[in-house]
């Protein structure tokens, strides 16, 4: 059977590199801390970039051909050779674990009977992607947020079911020119595509440093502790967008599309934000959360950053779904209460894609640029119109009324012309 849209995974030569890299930086988190503290923080910038002398050496052209297990193993053996000096028996102890690591990893366990051992041919994609024990922790990241995101879909969205979440796919790729997705330094970014049987997938993109002796990796720890909140973006912003639109069809949403980038974006943030603080309605079992939420902040920040490109539509997205929350805040009194309905109706909107989420999107910026951004909201007659049909979609919980009841506010030229202030307003 000939698959369509086949899922593709990074090429096995910068596959190794990121093995090591990522081998490593799931151990290192104490240690790093440990020389810190003892003031000997050089021997660990020092191993770091022993390390990425070796793992560059699986990525010279023409590239090497040899298992990725081997090569690995092979690193940090000789990794291991330079850290016997007096002084470095913290260093030591650290690569002595990362050799028994390395040594655990298979290609035959993970390729099992079925599948090829990855020889750089077009069969690893379908190794990496039915196993990937090379990416492992990459997979169990996309993975637990793949499970929270469709818990907070199934939870507060009646338009969202379990076999939806069968539908989004993972993929990793590599790219040796940083696209305009990459906000920060950082060298990692994400995308996810509608594809035409109603999947969505969702791709890790990592870059690369391309030269003609080689190609080299950039990929570091704030690389690391970033992917979370990348791929809490593209799954709940985009893997769900549209799957349950009226018309049964799905479209990717714009780069600068201030609903899906902007009010889902922070949607997004809250989410993982509220998990990985324990204050979610699932509990994850991620290992380094103090450091991903920071490099989750940062990332919010430095896409609403003046200057960076999209900046003015992302914030007036937020701004629309922060006063939206305001509204359901002076409807229900609680905040508790004003946050689940949020997540209901940026849940619905999304899921319902395309014109009618647009349509639905625009009507209710339309309204909100007139309430400002202070506490309580002010008294006036767009206010209170916005807030009534609010309160009957808490009681009713069908989006497409909403919908109808919201566009049926629209009142000619002086609709027009809040639209305008709107987005004036960015």
């Amino acid at each position: 059977m000939v698959l369509l849209d086949p899922v593709e995974h990074i090429r096995l030569p910068l596959r190794k590199a990121l093995c090591c890299h990522l081998l490593f930086l799931e151990n290192t988190v104490d240690l790093e801390s440990e020389l810190a503290h003892r003031k000997e923080s050089r021997h660990y910038t020092e191993l770091r970039s022993e390390l990425y002398r070796l793992a560059a050496e699986g990525s010279v052209k023409p590239a090497p051909v040899g298992r990725l297990d081997a090569f690995v193993h092979q690193t940090f053996v000789e990794l291991q050779q330079r850290v016997r000096e007096p002084g470095k028996a913290a260093l030591a102890t650290a690569v002595e674990r990362f050799v028994d690591e390395a040594r655990k990893l298979s290609c035959d366990t993970c390729a099992g009977t079925a599948l090829p051992v990855c020889k750089d041919t077009p069969s690893d994609d379908l190794t990496v992607a039915d196993a990937g024990h090379c990416i492992q922790p990459i997979r169990r990241i996309f993975a637990e947020v793949l499970r929270t995101t469709s818990a907070y879909y199934a939870r507060y969205s009646s338009l969202f079911s379990k076999e939806m979440a069968n539908l989004v796919e993972f993929s990793t790729s590599a790219s040796g020119t940083k696209p305009h997705s990459f906000v920060l330094s950082h060298g990692v970014g994400g995308m996810c595509r509608t594809l035409a049987d109603r999947r969505s997938r969702v791709e890790l993109k990592v870059w690369f440093e391309d030269s003609p002796e080689s190609q080299v990796l950039h990929f570091d720890r704030g690389d690391y502790t970033l992917i979370p909140a990348v791929l809490f973006h593209e799954c709940v912003c985009h893997a769900f967008s549209g799957l349950a639109a009226p018309s049964g069809k799905r479209q990717d949403t714009l780069p600068d599309d201030p609903f899906a980038e902007g009010w889902m974006d922070w949607i997004a943030h809250e989410v993982m934000a509220e998990v990985w603080e324990g204050r979610g309605i699932v509990e994850t079992g991620e290992r380094h959360r103090s450091e991903q939420l920071e490099a989750l902040g940062a990332l919010h920040a430095a896409r609403l950053e003046s200057g960076q490109a999209g900046s003015g539509t992302f914030r007036y997205g937020k701004r629309a779904g922060e006063r939206a929350e305001k509204c359901f805040w002076e409807i229900t009194g609680s905040r508790q209460e004003a946050r689940e309905c949020l997540y209901r109706l940026s849940f619905d909107m999304n899921l319902l894609g395309g014109t009618a989420y647009a349509t639905t999107f625009n009507d209710l910026a339309a309204f909100l640029p007139s309430m400002g951004t202070s506490d309580p909201l002010p008294r006036t007659p767009e206010t209170y119109k916005l807030c009534a049909l609010l309160a009957q979609y808490v009681k009713h919980g069908d989006p497409g009324r909403f919908s109808r009841e919201l566009s049926a506010l629209r009142i000619g030229d002086s609709y027009d012309k809040r639209i305008e202030q709107g987005w004036a307003a960015r």
